[in-house]
Formats: C-alpha cells, structure tokens, sequence
C-alpha cells in the first residue's frame, strides 16, 4: 500500500519540518551520547528541550525572513505606497508562528513527562 503524503507550503516553509526534525535528531544524539543510549526516549525534558530550540529557532528564521525582499510600489494615480512582502507558510501558518506551535509541544512534553513517569 503506497502512502501519499502532501506538504502544502510557500516560500521557505518547508524548513519549518525540516529544521524541527533536524534539531530533534541532534538532541537525541547528543542526549544519548552524554547519558546513555536509550535515555532520551525514556525521557521527557530532552524533548521538550529539542521542541524548545527549534521553536527558537523558526522564531528568528522567521523573523529574518521577513524582514528581507520586501518591495514598495506606488500607485501611479494616488502616490499610494504599498510593501509586497513574499509569503513563507507551512500549512498556511507562517513560518514565525510555527514557533509558537513548536513551543505549546515543548510545554506539553513537560508535562505529559511529569505526571507520566
């Protein structure tokens, strides 16, 4: 059975996955490596530390990502100004909210880490 997944996304929108997953498979090595293999699954703080960075840093990507490659136009009739900035959303959520999401799943990594264990 083949699955299709589709990832709907404009601009650099795809690094929101990209860059969350990286940075979770970085703490899992690290994790790991510093207390043994098999601690960051048995553990909630590494993934909520994980969600945490990421989250940190789809803030600032976002951030600078919107902050480049805006255009200002003037209407020739009304001397009207009007900035074009491009679009970079995962989902149809901008990429600087993202963080915002990856952020509420730390917190809840926390605490679903507290009262399970």
């Amino acid at each position: 059975m083949a699955v299709l997944a589709v990832l709907i996304f404009s601009g650099f929108g795809l690094v929101v996955p990209v860059g969350l997953f990286a940075v979770m498979f970085c703490t899992q090595l690290v994790v790991d490596g510093a207390f043994g293999e098999g601690y960051y699954v048995k553990h909630a703080w590494p993934k909520s530390l994980g969600c945490s960075v990421a989250a940190l840093l789809v803030w600032y990507f976002g951030s600078w990502l919107n902050g480049h490659k805006a255009r200002v136009l003037v209407d020739q009739e009304t001397n009207e100004e009007v900035v074009i900035r491009p679009d970079h959303s995962f989902f149809f959520i901008p990429v600087r909210c993202w963080s915002l999401i990856i952020l509420a799943a730390a917190v809840l990594a926390a605490v679903s880490g507290e009262f399970a264990g």
